[in-house]
């Protein structure tokens, strides 16, 4: 048995059962990418607004 093969084995045995109440909506997920997307454009431009307020310093 290869790791592929344990790893999927492995898989199965802890999601093989799930039903559908068990899965997450994809309404679900897609409002938490939506929130994800946003909060990093805010990091994204907090980052973008320190360049300009202290240009010196590099980026980490």
């Amino acid at each position: 048995m290869t790791s592929c093969d344990a790893s999927f084995s492995l898989w199965r045995r802890q999601l093989g059962g799930m039903e559908m109440p068990d899965a997450k909506p994809p309404k679900t997920l897609e409002a938490e990418n939506v929130k994800l997307k946003k909060m990093l454009i805010e990091a994204m431009l907090h980052i973008d607004v320190l360049k300009v307020v202290a240009p010196g310093i590099p980026d980490p």
